[in-house]
């Protein structure tokens, strides 16, 4: 019995015990439009959108020319760039170290709860005219960490309880680094 109550003591000492705890959420979403139109034909603006995708850190999944729709996967080592999950402060003591954060909670998720992102894109593109081509993107981002999954679209957001204690709804939504990563490549286009 002793023996039970020693280790049962070791065990509790080596737990993640939190000193201070400040939560800022993310802003509203702004209402961000995510299509354009530009006065190019079809054909210039299919090549210019798979030569962008081709050059960045998007990974082309599917592509179907007739309809339009290009598929593409993203992911992230650096999800706060994507995905914005308000401020975060915190000090604790986990494992006899004690630690000291102020960032961002998607920095935070990152360093310290093994966060990851993944996403996936929509890109659609329509002729409208001979000399005029709609482009629209919408994107589902999916950020996972030990306290939970985020899985939300753009122009959305997705909260999660990440702890049984009081005031742990976090809240994520996107930045539109990645939307607008596509949009402004064919905006470039126009000039």
């Amino acid at each position: 019995m002793k023996n039970i109550l020693i280790l049962l003591l070791i065990l509790l000492c080596g737990c993640a015990t939190t000193n201070y705890v400040d939560y800022v959420p993310p802003s509203d979403i702004e209402e961000e439009i995510m299509s354009t139109t530009i006065d190019r034909d079809f054909d210039t603006v299919w090549t210019s959108i798979i030569d962008h995708i081709s050059s960045t850190f998007f990974s082309i999944d599917n592509f179907e020319r007739a309809s339009g729709l290009i598929t593409v996967e993203f992911g992230a080592s650096n999800p706060e760039e994507f995905v914005n999950c308000g401020q975060f402060t915190a000090s604790w003591t986990e494992n006899y170290q004690s630690y000291d954060f102020n960032g961002t909670y998607t920095e935070f998720i990152s360093i310290y709860r093994r966060g990851s992102l993944s996403g996936r894109m929509n890109i659609t593109a329509r002729e409208i005219s001979d000399n005029q081509t709609q482009v629209r993107v919408n994107a589902r981002y999916i950020l996972t960490a030990d306290s939970g999954t985020w899985s939300f679209d753009s122009g959305s957001s997705a909260s999660i309880n990440v702890s049984q204690t009081s005031n742990s709804i976090r809240t994520c939504n996107p930045t539109y680094k990645a939307e607008s990563s596509i949009l402004d490549a064919v905006r470039a286009l126009a000039e």
